[in-house]
């Protein structure tokens, strides 16, 4: 494959990625509701009874004071046809769920029409909480509960769940008998799925934009700036090379779109 064609490769994934994450910006529009008072619990489709309430709201008190990490529990009664994904990521945006510069904040949000949960990580926890940890926790402490309607249950659990991984994030003991949930890169037959959907979609833009005349040059830029690819072969060199630093592109787009269409948006 000579270097044209992998300009234009890479320039597809980029524009695919750039396509995919334009609703996460979209949602900065939207008009989410005021938090409520206690802040780290925001039961607007009133669903949580006041136990479990006051349980969440304690748990995430502490949390703070010992890490300044934040993890905030919202329900709504309809997502009104936005996305899960975009919605909790606006909340946490609008709110400033977390501490600014070390964006340390968590967003657990449940749609009681919808019947969706997602959670949303700050980047700087995505480590401690990856989209397959987060999506593991969901279905190892919540979604038998959830599925039988028992929203204060699971939303403890799950919010329990996502505080000792925090703790342990930052170095401090979970609460006693808390076993930590182990990240795995295995997602099932869900995952393969939803890869062979971004791999269509990739190779779908890549024939769109194949003929176009877009500018190589800007493509290149892209792709550098995107993929933090510090430098591009010259003409001169192996077309091997080339094929590395651009496929390396192509498939850090590929597998992003892959964790993100099978991350923690669940239906239950």
């Amino acid at each position: 494959m000579n270097k044209r064609k992998m300009k234009k490769l890479i320039f597809a994934a980029v524009l695919l990625l750039l396509l995919y994450l334009t609703p996460i910006s979209a949602a900065a529009d939207n008009n989410y509701p005021e938090p409520t008072s206690r802040f780290f619990v925001n039961d607007f489709a009133d669903i949580i009874d006041s136990g479990a309430e006051d349980e969440i709201y304690s748990r995430a008190v502490a949390l703070q004071e010992k890490t300044t990490a934040q993890v905030v529990v919202v329900t709504v009664q309809t997502l009104d046809g936005e996305a899960a994904a975009d919605y909790a990521l606006g909340i946490g945006r609008e709110w400033g769920v977390g501490q600014e510069g070390d964006d340390n904040g968590v967003v657990i949000l449940l749609s009681s029409q919808d019947r969706e949960i997602y959670i949303a990580v700050g980047y700087g926890l995505e480590g401690a909480l990856p989209d397959s940890k987060t999506g593991r926790i969901i279905d190892t402490y919540g979604l038998d509960y959830l599925k039988n309607d028992n929203f204060s249950a699971g939303l403890l659990e799950i919010s329990k769940s996502v505080i000792n991984e925090v703790y342990i994030e930052y170095g401090i003991a979970p609460e006693e008998g808390y076993t930590e949930i182990e990240d795995s890169e295995d997602t099932g037959a869900g995952s393969v799925a939803a890869s062979w959907l971004a791999l269509l979609a990739f190779v779908a833009v890549y024939v769109l934009v194949a003929d176009s005349e877009v500018s190589e040059d800007s493509a290149v830029e892209a792709a550098e700036a995107a993929f933090q690819v510090e430098e591009v072969p010259s003409e001169g060199e192996e077309p091997d090379a080339v094929f590395r630093i651009y496929g390396y592109g192509a498939v850090r787009c590929l597998k992003i779109l892959t964790v993100r269409i099978t991350a923690n948006i669940l239906k239950y």
